[in-house]
């Protein structure tokens, strides 16, 4: 999985031992920078907190939650996680060509997230750096809260399908890991059969070589049933990284798609209408005052001159919120090619994993038959109730 433009890897280092306090570490690779760096997931979690105050009214996808004791699939999931935020980073017009972004993936000194909180730290946030910012208002469609709504039951809608979409799918990677552990057990208990070497006596026997032959048998089937368990085990990883992902991808936007609107919500527009009751306050203590004859009129008529600048500036934040707004449902849109995408990879990993599997069942054949026609040898003192039928009748 690669955005269009750079190349981004994320590995888990080797755990280090001897170490009261273990953090994991993993080595960030970016192809356009040039550069191979480690960090730290604390240093993920600097980088995402720095993004937020830099892109308020962006889409910055959520980070995978932190867990003090966490098993082998909890880490492989995390480091998922963190490759397809990075990715996500890295795909976003307005976000991936930030100097932030640079830093993150390129700087090599020790302890990157404090250094990276530090360098930003007085930095403004996009509204008060967008040229768009100023005419915000004029590039706003009447319609947009009508659209915004439309849009937000749409995408959330979508979120919750393919959410459903993905447990089936992440279901169907559990069930070819289970059947690969199953085949290997298989190959387990029939080299294990092969291997028994109890003596065999003409009191048990009667002369019957049937068992030493199909001792011989099952060794013959041992390696088939382990390289249907591998197989298997291999397909499992392909619909759990090329399958699973994409949805985990186009759900990560869908995600922080919610809280983004989350933000619009409870943030800028709950502080516009915030300063516009608190303005509405300050007129009515003007009447008041007016009416009264208090002295203290000029005092209440400049925090009203303030409150007046406080609420164009949270207008233009709002309509600028609301562009950004639009930029962000469509920047959605334009990477629905991910369903596509999972789709393509669905099939043809399904195809190509029935069509091995199938492949190595039918080579099974010929070992199974020269084991029926040996063990069916004429010959052999045989019970003469079962000479000529199969066990069932």
């Amino acid at each position: 999985m690669e955005s269009d433009k750079d190349l981004v890897s994320v590995e888990l280092e080797p755990e280090k031992k001897g170490l009261v306090l273990k953090h994991r570490m993993y080595t960030v690779t970016s192809t356009l920078h040039k550069a191979n760096v480690q960090r730290r997931y604390n240093d993920f979690i600097a980088f995402h907190e720095v993004l937020l105050l830099r892109y308020p009214y962006r889409l910055v996808p959520r980070l995978p939650p932190k867990k003090i004791v966490a098993n082998t699939e909890f880490i492989e999931g995390r480091r998922r996680a963190l490759k397809r935020f990075l990715v996500l980073i890295l795909r976003h017009p307005a976000i991936g060509k930030d100097p932030i972004v640079n830093h993150f993936l390129t700087f090599k000194g020790s302890d990157a997230g404090h250094k990276l909180k530090e360098q930003y730290k007085g930095v403004p946030d996009e509204f008060m750096t967008n040229e768009m910012a100023s005419s915000a208002k004029d590039n706003v469609p009447a319609d947009t809260q009508a659209s915004l709504t439309s849009s937000r039951q749409q995408l959330y809608f979508i979120h919750k399908h393919i959410e459903q979409m993905k447990d089936i799918l992440e279901r169907l990677g559990g069930r070819s890991t289970a059947y690969a552990v199953d085949m290997l057990s298989f190959s387990k208990n029939l080299q294990a059969l092969s291997e028994e070497s109890n003596p065999v006596t003409e009191w048990a026997t009667g002369g019957n070589k049937t068992w030493q032959k199909l001792q011989r048998g099952f060794k013959s089937l041992v390696v088939p049933f382990a390289s249907i368990a591998e197989k298997s085990a291999m397909h499992s990883t392909h619909e759990t990284e090329g399958v699973s992902d994409y949805l985990e991808m186009f759900m990560d936007i869908t995600a922080a798609y919610k809280e983004l609107v989350e933000r619009h919500e409870k943030g800028v527009l709950r502080d516009h209408h915030m300063a516009l009751h608190k303005m509405q306050q300050y007129k009515q203590r003007q009447m008041s005052t007016a009416m009264k004859g208090n002295e203290n009129m000029d005092q209440l008529e400049h925090r009203i001159i303030a409150q007046e600048g406080a609420i164009s500036n949270m207008e233009n934040r709002n309509y600028f919120s609301l562009y950004c707004l639009q930029e962000e449902t469509r920047f959605i849109h334009s990477n629905m090619n991910m369903v596509v995408k999972m789709f393509q990879n669905l099939v043809d990993i399904e195809i190509r994993k029935h069509t091995e599997l199938c492949t190595l069942w039918d080579d099974m054949r010929q070992p199974i038959n020269h084991l029926a026609e040996s063990a069916n040898t004429p010959g052999s003192p045989v019970s003469p109730d079962t000479s000529s039928k199969s066990f069932f009748g």
